[in-house]
């Protein structure tokens, strides 16, 4: 499969994160820079303190501590299906796809509408690599690389050729 590459500005989306476990709050993680309007998280499971601490310093975190119920993509623009429940995810998918929001399978990739490619930022400088889903671990090793040859100082240069635009 092929997809389109895309960046996408969350600036006043509603994101939906379903499963607050390790891969759900990198999720969160991934979103936050991005300052989307509101970020629901939905797990059954009561929060943990790294999701405790994302929920204190950030005000456009909600957490519902229930299972997933599919008027939760009522609004919901883009979302992620992080749960390992395979039928919860299946749930959170046909959901997505019925409210015409965007749905990230962290568990079945093929079955959502879109993928995260493995990416680096430095400042407003970002590079993405992907592979399709055929080889996250290519994808892995090939951003590891590009970390090393785009160091932390390409941030200063985004800041200053940002400015100098103009």
């Amino acid at each position: 499969m092929r997809y389109y590459p895309l960046l996408l500005d969350l600036t006043g989306m509603h994101c939906l994160v379903v499963g607050a476990g390790e891969v759900g709050l990198r999720k969160i993680e991934g979103l936050l820079p991005c300052r989307p309007a509101r970020i629901t998280v939905v797990d059954p499971a009561p929060a943990g303190p790294e999701l405790a601490a994302m929920l204190a310093s950030h005000a456009g975190i909600t957490y519902e501590q229930r299972p997933f119920a599919e008027s939760d993509m009522d609004g919901v623009r883009l979302a992620f299906a992080c749960t390992s429940g395979r039928s919860v995810n299946e749930r959170v998918g046909r959901a997505a796809r019925e409210h015409g929001a965007l749905c990230n399978m962290t568990d079945a990739p093929e079955d959502g509408g879109f993928v995260l490619p493995a990416s680096i930022a430095r400042g407003d400088l970002t590079i993405t690599v992907s592979t399709a889903g055929s080889s996250p671990a290519l994808a892995r090793v090939i951003r590891q690389d590009l970390e090393d040859r785009y160091a932390p100082e390409y941030k200063a240069l985004t800041r200053l050729l940002s400015a100098i635009r103009p």
